[in-house]
């Protein structure tokens, strides 16, 4: 049940890994700037986040799944319209996507409970004659 849904979704962030990494591949990432001694500027900068194909993989995963972004990587690219659109269709797909999965499960779940339905009232109703029995007097 499970394993159609998994490899549906890995293909899905495998296209938008390698989408997001073409798109922002030279954005950097957070950066601080700070006042050191000497009235020294220093400008210190996280890793790429789309710089290499794992990092691109792991935030393509907060990306679309986890819903954790900074607005700022999204608009410092040199395609801000087209990676706009990529990450709209890319969180609408996985939503659609995750949803659908979830529906399916649940009523594949209840195709199941409802088809022993019958077996498991007349046991129950079988189980409690017998009990019934055992405690009426013999003659």
């Amino acid at each position: 049940d499970v394993r159609g849904f998994i490899i549906v979704i890995v293909s899905i962030l495998v296209g938008f890994t390698v989408a997001f990494r073409l798109l922002l591949a030279n954005v950097e990432g957070e950066c601080v700037v700070a006042l050191e001694d000497g009235d020294t500027l220093s400008k210190e900068c996280d890793a790429d986040p789309f710089g290499t194909l794992s990092r691109s993989a792991l935030s393509t995963f907060e990306l679309t799944i986890l819903g954790s972004y900074e607005k700022a990587i999204l608009l410092e690219t040199n395609h801000v319209i087209l990676t706009g659109i990529v990450f709209i269709i890319a969180v609408t797909v996985v939503l659609v996507v995750a949803l659908n999965a979830l529906i399916a499960v649940l009523g594949d779940s209840f195709s199941r409970v409802q088809e022993n339905v019958v077996a498991n009232r007349r046991r129950e109703r079988a189980e409690l004659i017998v009990e019934y029995m055992s405690m009426m007097p013999e003659r």
